[in-house]
């Protein structure tokens, strides 16, 4: 059987009620969460950081060659206005 949040904050209530609001406070806090599967350790967030810091590098390198292609791109239609113009 597991342990929901609302099984643990009923526990907490009543252990406010009965031993008060340190002794509660310390208890909870001695106990482990729901699921320790859902604890990250300190290893599993460096990794993140690291694809994090990945992902910000390879954006940056895609906004570069988004601004280039604008770039070339309004280069192009200039061409192409100027063109047009010449030939009216």
């Amino acid at each position: 059987m597991s342990i929901t949040e609302a099984d643990r904050y009923e526990m907490h209530a009543k252990f406010i009620e009965v031993f008060g609001d340190k002794v509660a406070h310390t208890a909870m806090g001695q106990m482990k969460p729901a699921d320790w599967d859902s604890v990250a350790r300190k290893s599993d967030i460096q990794i993140l950081q690291t694809q994090i810091d990945a992902l910000r590098v390879s954006f940056s390198h895609m906004t570069t060659a988004m601004w280039a292609m604008c770039s070339i791109m309004i280069a192009g239609f200039v061409g192409l206005t100027t063109l047009i113009i010449a030939r009216l």
